[in-house]
């Protein structure tokens, strides 16, 4: 049995924040890694506003689209659209729709045209997201807050989920953004320079374990005697978790026939696989 704690990012960027600031960690911000090269004993990184920073060790954590990536890989590999696009938000105010009040208890359904998911925070607040399926990436600007709000309303109105009523009850709704994976990033590592997190190997969020991959990475980092035993140590795991989340990512893409199957044959397939216990465990019971 694996206990959870319902944790906003907010949340978690700012105990994080709190603590660098408390150890002495400086944070700066607006600064864009434009290039790096090793120097004895350490690394140094140029900036795009042409500043410059030295260390022993430079940590590239700088996301699914990180310049540290590109600078160690320049043939690639780029992010990879998985044909869904994502929502979200923080109701604030009366829901009007019959819920299960549970705090921290994750409720997820497939409805007619998209997936929704919802969960009750601890303050009462019911916090939700949305993969509505699209064959081709967002492009900016194709949405106001108006037009999306209401595209989210007519995919889940009619539906025997309370996802219309939530979203009514959210004062702003967040998104849309593309659903993106990273596939098989080459290297990790070279020299003083190391990959962390998405940047390494940026996952689904159908995976539901983005942040905690990128926390379990800085925890074996901190471990390990070197760079080459950090990367072996994670690279099996990493991979087969982004393949998870690109498997779970396609259950949500179906075409109307494929939804029709999937609906009908999940409960069967659900009793199969949980008649061992929870088939997700090698996830969740991971210990470091």
């Amino acid at each position: 049995m694996v206990d959870a704690v319902a944790l906003g990012h907010v949340d978690q960027y700012v105990a994080l924040r709190e603590a660098a600031v408390a150890r002495g960690i400086p944070i700066s911000y607006d600064k864009r890694v434009r290039d790096l090269r090793t120097v004895p004993d350490g690394v140094e990184a140029t900036f795009g506003d042409g500043s410059r920073a030295y260390g022993e060790l430079l940590v590239g954590a700088d996301g699914i689209r990180s310049r540290t990536r590109e600078i160690l890989n320049p043939d690639g590999p780029a992010p990879s659209y998985l044909g869904l696009l994502n929502a979200g938000g923080f109701t604030a105010g009366p829901i009007e729709a019959d819920l299960d009040r549970t705090p921290g208890l994750v409720h997820m359904t497939f409805g007619r045209h998209a997936f929704f998911g919802w969960s009750m925070a601890p303050d009462g607040s019911v916090w939700w997201f949305a993969n509505p399926p699209r064959k081709e990436p967002l492009r900016g600007g194709e949405f106001t807050e108006a037009t999306w709000r209401a595209h989210l309303l007519g995919l889940f109105a009619g539906d025997a989920t309370p996802g219309a009523a939530i979203i009514r009850a959210t004062p702003e709704v967040l998104g849309p953004w593309n659903t993106d994976d990273l596939p098989r990033v080459p290297v990790w590592q070279r020299d003083r320079v190391v990959l962390l997190g998405d940047a390494a190997h940026a996952v689904s969020p159908s995976s539901g374990q983005g942040a905690s991959m990128a926390i379990e990475d800085a925890v074996t980092l901190g471990r390990c005697p070197d760079l080459a035993d950090y990367e072996r140590q994670r690279r099996r795991r990493v991979e087969k978790v982004v393949a998870f989340g690109r498997r779970n990512s396609r259950t949500k893409t179906a075409g109307p026939v494929g939804a029709a199957i999937r609906d009908s044959l999940t409960p069967l397939i659900m009793k199969l696989l949980y008649r061992n216990g929870d088939p997700a465990r090698w996830i969740l019971e991971h210990r470091l």
